[in-house]
Parts: C-alpha cells; structure tokens; sequence
C-alpha cells in the first residue's frame, strides 16, 4: 500500500509519505491444521511546517509532534489454524512489533487466542445443510494489544504521537454467538471486555467539580481546560490513565448479491476510567448506540446507502459529582453514493460520502448545540 496524506489547519500543517508492504504465506500441514507466517512494514515520512496566526505560547498540535520525523515498523507474526474435530476452530497466534521514530524504540509482544464452536445446523430454504452458512456458531477470543500513542483528534497524515510517550496497553476479549435466520439473514449477539493500562492523550473535557459561589453554580461554559499554553495542555493529556470498556452487541444483518442490503444494530456499553480510587464513566461514554443501515445495489454498478444513527447522551458533571448527569441525545442520518467500474485491469470506487446529512443538532456540552455536516468525495483503486 502506498499512500500521501497532507493536512493544513491553524494548528497543524502536516505531509506524510506512506508505504506498508506486507506478505502472507499459508502452509497447509494437513486436513486440519494450516499454518500462517507473515511479515508486514509501515514506513512514515513526516514533514511539518509551523502553522501561521496562532500565538507563540499556544497549544497547537506541532506542540506536540514537532520533532517527529518518521514513524517506521516492522512486524512478524505466526498464527495456526487447527480444526481437531469438524465443529472446532481453535486459532491461536502471536504477533511482535518493532516500532522507531529515529529518536526512540519501542516494541510490543501480543499472544492472541480466538476460537469457534459450531454447536449446531438449521434447515433453511436454499442453503445446503452441511454448509457453514446454516450453522449456529459460538465464538470467543482474548488477546493482548499494544499500539503507539494517538493523539485526541487523529488527522489525516498525523495519526501517531511520537514514541517518548510510551506504547497503549489494553487486553481484549470478547463472547458471542452467530446464528442464521433465514437464506439472507443472520444474527449475532457478542459481549467484551477491554481492560487499557496505561491509556494517555485521554480527551477530557468536563470540569472535575462545579464551583458554587453563594447560592448560585457556575457551570463550565466552554470544553476547553482553563490552562493555555502548549506545556500546560501537555502536561494534563501525558498523565497516565487506567480504562476499561464492556457491553454487549446486537446485529441482524440482511446479505445480498442484488437488491436491499443493510443491518440493524444494537450496543449497550460503558466506558470507564479510575479516578480517585473509584470508576467513572469517561467523558465521551455512550451508553446506548443504534444504527439502521440500508443499501440498494443498482444497475451499472451503482450503489446508493443510507445511515440513521442513535446515540445516547454523553456524561456531565453537575453539583452531585464529576459525570453524574448525561447530556441529550442525538441523531443523525448520512448518506453515500458509489460508483464501480473497470478499467485496464483496475477495480476502480468513487464514492461521495455525506454525514449528517440532515444537519440535525448535537449537544456539546448541557445546553450548547452543533450543527454541521461533513462531506467528503474519494476514489479508491485495486489491480
């Protein structure tokens, strides 16, 4: 894969060369086991320029990357496929990662561990009875992570912090089922666990406490901390957090080669961090999640998809405590277009891609709302 991303911003003005090979060799060892070597690189040029009108001591994302230079990996990883009976899948693996920035290395040794239990078979018009797709599967998985530091708002061509900060830490796990519904329809169900030590460039923005002032609250008017300059906005995104993040996934999905496609999905979740010897809900939880997506494959190679999405407030803090209200919730409807064709070999995409079309409001803070709408055009190619 190869790649250049460039952004301009009065905080950040940023280009970055991108080139990620990558190789996979699979090695049948016999009918149930298959073993999988690979090895993959990242390779990231990064030139960055100060960016014009922004004062000398404010904080500015060069602030923070402005000795980053390159970001460069090195990756292997070994995996194997067993099937000791015709109902297990048992895919253990482990993956190592070298990552350098020319001033600091770091590396991460992740063992990962995945499994599937085919528990039983359903009889479905078209679909034969011996074959995966009528099958009741469940599943599981536990792994470790790690990855560079990522700054609060990732931008095009700037996605990393640089490695003096330390590698994030989290351990995955997750317990579900896949049950078939009918010839196009299936349905899954998944709970997870996430436990991230450390977790740093947390972004917060809700007040700690409320200051009272005789009988009147002053609540937080802006999200922006009080502090000002880059060394004090640093600071506060450096400490170290611990988090932990779990809830429970619902999907029903409708599968096609032509015609309506789509899925309809529910999560119920919690995001947390520990704060003065006790959990509570990150700045940016949301408990309930709603997406309704619905496509139509057109003639000519024509795609048309549109999104609603639900989700519910984000926490507040008030007079009782530090995020122990919510905010309102919000919804959005987006909308996307694609285009398909083949040329000389290549598979060409060109999508346009409209969120919050509607331009329906967002709460951002108790009593202050949005409004916006982002498009965004692209083409994407594969030979």
């Amino acid at each position: 894969m190869l790649g250049y991303d460039h952004t301009e911003s009065s905080g950040s003005n940023v280009a970055t060369w991108v080139a990620e090979p990558s190789l996979r060799w699979h090695y049948r060892a016999g009918e149930r086991l298959t073993l999988v070597w690979g090895v993959e690189g990242s390779f990231h040029d990064i030139v960055q320029s100060a960016p014009s009108s922004v004062a000398p001591d404010a904080f500015t994302l060069n602030s923070l990357t402005k000795d980053l230079r390159a970001l460069y990996v090195g990756s292997a990883l070994v995996e194997t496929l067993w099937r000791p009976t015709p109902r297990w899948l048992i895919r253990p693996g482990v993956r190592t990662d070298v990552y350098n920035d020319k001033d600091t290395t770091k590396s991460g040794f992740d063992p990962r561990l995945t499994v599937r239990y085919k528990l039983t078979t359903r009889e479905l018009a078209g679909v034969p009875a011996d074959s995966d797709d009528s099958a009741v599967w469940l599943k599981a998985a536990v792994g470790l992570y790690h990855q560079p530091p990522r700054f609060v708002l990732p931008l095009p061509g700037l996605d990393t912090m640089p490695l003096k900060y330390g590698l994030l830490q989290s351990i995955q796990s997750s317990l579900g089922a896949e049950i078939p519904l009918s010839q196009h329809f299936s349905a899954s169900v998944e709970g997870y666990f996430a436990y991230m030590d450390p977790t740093i460039f947390d972004l917060t923005v809700n007040s700690q406490t409320l200051n009272t002032v005789g009988n009147t609250t002053l609540i937080p008017t802006s999200t922006l901390p009080p502090q000002t300059t880059a060394q004090e906005v640093l600071d506060r995104l450096l400490v170290p957090h611990t988090g932990r993040a779990y809830g429970l996934e619902t999907l029903i999905r409708r599968q096609a080669k032509s015609g309506l496609y789509g899925w309809l999905s529910y999560t119920l979740s919690r995001s947390e961090r520990y704060k003065d010897g006790a959990w509570a809900p990150y700045d940016f939880d949301r408990t309930h999640l709603v997406n309704l997506v619905a496509g139509l494959l057109l003639p000519r190679n024509w795609d048309v998809g549109v999104r609603f999405q639900y989700q519910s407030g984000k926490p507040a803090t008030t007079t009782y405590g530090y995020n122990t209200a919510r905010t309102n919730g919000y919804d959005r409807v987006d909308i996307r277009v694609d285009k398909r064709a083949v040329y000389r070999g290549w598979l060409l995409d060109f999508y346009v891609d409209i969120i919050n079309a509607a331009l329906l409001p967002e709460e951002v803070t108790p009593g202050a709302t949005i409004r916006y709408v982002l498009p965004s055009a692209g083409l994407r190619g594969r030979f």
